[in-house]
């Protein structure tokens, strides 16, 4: 799952742009509402589809080397000032381990 969003200023009634973050094809409640002004967001991967291997689940990237999986992050959220540097950010996040993400 990819998703983008990139804000201006704020509505034009002057309440704060909010974005809605829930799980994939799960409920339709949002798990946590980010205040979103002048800023850009974006995720990258989803956690629900998943290669399994010896018990544990990774993304679907694989390794151009061997073809394996790659342990990471299944999924990664950016806020950043805007929406080029949050996509970026969250597409390089997401090959790395959780440690260095």
């Amino acid at each position: 799952m990819d998703q983008e969003v990139a804000s201006i200023g704020k509505e034009p009634d002057g309440a704060n742009w909010l974005v809605g973050v829930r799980v994939p094809k799960g409920s339709r409640a949002a798990i946590v509402r980010i205040k979103l002004n002048h800023k850009g967001f974006a995720i990258r991967g989803d956690f629900e589809q998943t290669v399994k291997q010896d018990g544990e689940h990774f993304g679907r990237a694989l390794s151009p080397v061997d073809g394996q999986p790659i342990p990471g992050l299944l999924s990664v959220a950016v806020i950043a000032e805007n929406c080029l540097t949050a996509c970026s950010a969250a597409s390089v996040a997401r090959l790395k381990t959780e440690t260095t993400g």
